[in-house]
Parts: C-alpha cells; sequence; structure tokens
C-alpha cells in the first residue's frame, strides 16, 4: 500500500455506488422495489441473496431472489 491509497468510509463507498444507478433506468426501478423491501439491510446488503444491492441491481441478466423484480 502507498501513502497515496484512499481508504473510504461505508458511506461514502455507498454513495459512490448508488451514484451510478441513476445512469440504468431498470437500476433504479429495481433499486427502489429493494429500498422498499423488509430484506435490505441498513448498508444495502440483502438478507435473502446476500448481495450489495447498489451492483447488483446494475446487472440486466439478473433477478430478485423473493421474485420482487426479473431479468432484464
Amino acid at each position: 500500500m502507498t501513502t497515496d491509497d484512499k481508504h473510504y468510509t461505508e458511506e461514502e463507498l455507498l454513495s459512490i455506488a448508488e451514484a451510478k444507478i441513476e445512469k440504468i433506468p431498470f437500476a433504479k426501478k429495481r433499486y427502489a422495489i429493494c429500498l422498499d423491501c423488509e430484506e435490505i439491510s441498513k448498508i444495502r446488503i440483502c438478507n435473502k441473496c446476500g448481495c450489495f444491492m447498489p451492483l447488483k441491481v446494475r446487472f440486466s441478466g439478473v433477478e430478485c431472489p423473493i421474485g420482487k423484480w426479473n431479468k432484464e
């Protein structure tokens, strides 16, 4: 590790990941569903599949493990 390596807080990483969602229409819709779901944790991990949802919702070939949204 060099002295110029940046260490990010959970909040900073979450903010970076969530900013990318705005550019993908289906991801934005999926993420809104996830945020209302009882299975999402404070740090945006799904309690059913274990995925970091700001990342997962961006992939068209995946679906919600409890059927709240499908593959694109």
